[in-house]
């Protein structure tokens, strides 16, 4: 489904919540601050409505963590995605996504389970954990990979002897 908007932009609420109620969706989605309009979406009316109809309710919050305050249980949000890059100053790749405990009593599992979001009790079977860590995934550090140091000098072999740039290229490419 998709809201209509207000004359400045927002979402209309009452139309929203209309929808809510003729359409029974599962969930949903709003972004908290798009990208390049400047709109700030009043997530707080938007999550009432869904909360009462009982529709899990997400938070796209990357372009407002970090600059604004925020508060997932005024909101009433089920979900809050964030990255850690903008606003955070992260590095690029990391995020986070928050889970209300009414989301996580429903049993929802990610599409892919990591080794970290289950306990693997045979080879064809886990059990997921009881908390929002069956969300988890697995990264290696890329970058501290990518910029390990290496000694270099006249008896190394001929790949620590190249220049950094050429060494970072060579392990990307493997």
């Amino acid at each position: 489904m998709r809201a209509p908007d207000r004359s400045d932009g927002g979402i209309d609420v009452q139309a929203m919540a209309d929808l809510i109620q003729r359409l029974r969706p599962r969930l949903v989605c709003v972004t908290h601050v798009p990208t390049n309009s400047g709109l700030v979406q009043d997530v707080r009316s938007i999550g009432s409505p869904c909360h009462d109809a009982g529709v899990l309710y997400l938070v796209d919050a990357c372009q407002s963590v970090g600059q604004m305050p925020i508060d997932v249980a005024v909101w009433r949000c089920d979900f809050l995605s964030a990255i850690a890059r903008r606003f955070l100053r992260g590095p690029r790749g990391a995020g986070f996504l928050y889970l209300s405990d009414r989301a996580l009593e429903l049993g929802l599992a990610p599409l892919y389970v990591d080794m970290r979001g289950a306990d693997w009790i045979a080879a064809d079977a886990f059990r997921l954990r009881p908390d929002a860590r069956r969300f988890e995934n697995y990264a290696a550090r890329s970058a501290a990979q990518l910029m390990r140091p290496t000694v270099a000098g006249p008896r190394a072999a001929p790949s620590a002897r190249r220049s950094r740039p050429a060494r970072r290229r060579a392990r990307c490419a493997a």
